[in-house]
């Protein structure tokens, strides 16, 4: 959610920082801008839209020549998504960027004005500017710190000071931000996919600490100001990660790319009849999990609840992380917290997390950025190995999640004596990819979906939260209106919707309930509704007049045959939107990594 890039170096800095807004335009925005600082001084742009308008714009308007900037994508919190709301903004001496929320901004605000401060737009970051312009009397550091012990919420910051041409300053709370060791230049991102193709060496800034980015090095520096000492990670991947290469969306490469995502995750952590050997308690220590997560991570956490329970027999409860805090939850002892983020950021999970260890609840976090806020804030980590993911919904690092809580599930059921034969993880990457070989049959359930006003996912036992996660994808990347139910529920008030022609999407993986959910079928098509059915191959006979039309799902998979189902519905969504014509990889109002509550 925003995006920050930011650079000092040789080359001509207007077109390295649209390079880095436009890899980090996966994280949602509305509105974006630049800003350098050239021997005149500061000159910035900025336009309500995408990056490609403010690349417009700088060509009909160019920026003087200059090596230093930083630039900024804005999703909009504190005002609409306008000219002058969009970052950077500028008061004084000071021009700022920020990604994050503040929590006492009216009153700061009220602050600025009573002192003659004019504020020219309705953002919480053009208090930053003006704060940090009273505060600074020439040591930038010194002004960012003094600024920084006022401000309540979370924050990245990226500053230029007018009279120090040759640095970029930044600062870290809450927000996620990094700095990149380049040669003879240094760099500054929100997320460390923006930096590869400059470098694999970077750093990510601690909670607090400030960073002076200069052409030879950068510095360090604590809450306190006082310069710290850190050797730089290497990033593993290339900058080929985050290249969709020859398809036509990130989303279509990362369904692709959803059987090694999965492979990878167990190849980690299978190994024999107990995996995850020294870093999950024994599973006859723990009463009772509690699951957090935010949506498609929380629709996980649904699926691996059903595993935990069944094979491992532990009570477990699910939670919408964002309710966690306010529904004064009961957690005793013996009870584990599993909150799950793809990007380790997701502000509303780490604050749920945060109350479980204020409750002395041991906590484990599964994520997919291993520098992440989770991944320093759990007790234990537990990556999945998903790779980046850029489009915004999210494919492969949700099937990951899910692929990580089973065999979490099989690991506690194991330790518990529940569980008399292994469950098939080794079968599912082939199962996957079976899936990967219906992508014509799945285009074309999605584009009989494609312009429907309402389109309803219908399933029972482990098939409904899976049903619940193919119509967030159905509806976050077409914007058509779908909705999930079990199937069982349909006949209290939901099929008072139905009438003819209205598609019902309806899933069957488990043997045990087909007859129960055929029977749900049959009374859809009796109101005139069109029955789309996704069935395992396992199920059994299914009869021709409950469905209108069928996919065949690869069988054998027990419990983990959601992962399959689940993948089949990634890819009708993806299809139904292309036929649409919507901007797949960045649906609107939407950001891959939610940094606000």
């Amino acid at each position: 959610m925003c995006g920050i890039f930011g650079y000092n170096g040789g080359k001509e800095a207007s077109s390295i920082l649209l390079g880095g807004l436009y890899r980090l335009e996966y994280r949602g925005y509305d509105s974006a801008g630049v800003a350098i600082l050239s021997e005149t001084g500061v000159h910035r742009s900025r336009v309500a839209g995408r990056v490609e308008a403010l690349e417009a714009h700088l060509k009909t308007h160019p920026l003087p020549p200059a090596g230093v900037g930083i630039a900024h994508t804005r999703w909009a919190t504190h005002g609409a998504p306008t000219e002058r709301n969009a970052h950077p903004h500028v008061s004084g001496r000071v021009t700022v960027v920020h990604n994050g929320i503040l929590e006492n901004y009216d009153r700061l605000k009220q602050e600025l004005e009573a002192a003659g401060r004019v504020l020219e737009s309705e953002t919480d970051t053009e208090v930053i500017a003006h704060l940090l312009d009273l505060a600074y009397t020439g040591d930038p550091i010194d002004a960012i710190r003094q600024v920084s012990e006022r401000l309540q919420g979370s924050y990245a910051l990226a500053l230029l000071f007018a009279d120090h041409p040759d640095r970029v300053y930044a600062v870290r709370v809450g927000s996620p931000l990094l700095v990149g060791y380049g040669d003879g230049e240094s760099f500054l991102a929100s997320d460390r996919t923006a930096l590869l193709p400059h470098t694999r060496r970077y750093t990510p800034l601690g909670e607090g600490e400030m960073a002076i980015l200069a052409r030879d090095g950068i510095s360090l520096f604590d809450r306190a100001g006082q310069p710290i000492q850190r050797e730089p990670l290497i990033a593993t991947e290339g900058a080929d990660a985050v290249e969709k290469g020859p398809y036509p969306h990130f989303m279509a490469k990362e369904m692709d790319e959803l059987p090694t995502a999965v492979r990878q995750t167990l190849a980690a952590y299978l190994h024999g009849a107990r995996p995850f050997e020294g870093q999950l308690p024994d599973g006859r220590q723990v009463k009772e999990l509690v699951l957090l997560g935010c949506g498609s991570a929380m629709h996980a956490c649904l699926c691996g609840q059903r595993m935990l329970e069944r094979w491992a027999r532990i009570p477990t409860r699910v939670y919408v992380a964002s309710e966690f805090r306010y529904c004064d939850p009961l957690l005793s002892e013996g009870t584990w917290a599993v909150a799950v983020s793809q990007s380790g950021e997701t502000a509303d999970t780490l604050a749920a997390l945060r109350l479980c260890k204020e409750r002395g609840i041991p906590t484990v976090g599964v994520v997919n950025v291993a520098t992440s806020s989770l991944s320093t804030l759990a007790d234990q980590v537990l990556y999945t190995r998903a790779g980046p993911e850029i489009a915004v919904a999210t494919t492969k690092a949700y099937g990951a999640q899910v692929a990580l809580l089973g065999l979490m599930a099989y690991r506690f059921a194991r330790d518990r004596g529940c569980l008399a034969e292994d469950a098939p993880f080794s079968a599912l990457p082939e199962a996957l990819e079976q899936v990967t070989a219906t992508d014509g049959a799945c285009a074309e359930i999605g584009q009989r979906l494609a312009g429907c006003p309402n389109v309803f996912f219908i399933g029972r036992g482990r098939d409904y939260p899976v049903c619940v996660e193919g119509a967030l994808k159905l509806k976050e990347i077409s914007y058509l209106h779908s909705e999930a139910y079990a199937a069982g529920e349909l006949k209290h008030g939901t099929i008072a919707l139905l009438h003819s022609g209205v598609p019902v999407v309806a899933l069957i993986t488990d043997p045990c309930l087909r007859d129960k959910t055929v029977s749900n079928l049959k009374e859809c098509r009796a109101r005139g509704a069109e029955v789309i059915l996704l069935c395992g191959e396992d199920v059994g006979e299914v009869p021709a007049d409950a469905y209108d039309s069928r996919l065949t799902l690869p069988g054998g998979m027990g419990e983990l045959s959601v992962l399959p189902a689940a993948a089949a519905l990634q890819r009708i969504a993806y299809h139904a939107a292309c036929y649409m014509g919507r901007d797949v990889d960045k649906p609107r109002n939407l950001a891959k990594s939610v940094t606000v509550e």
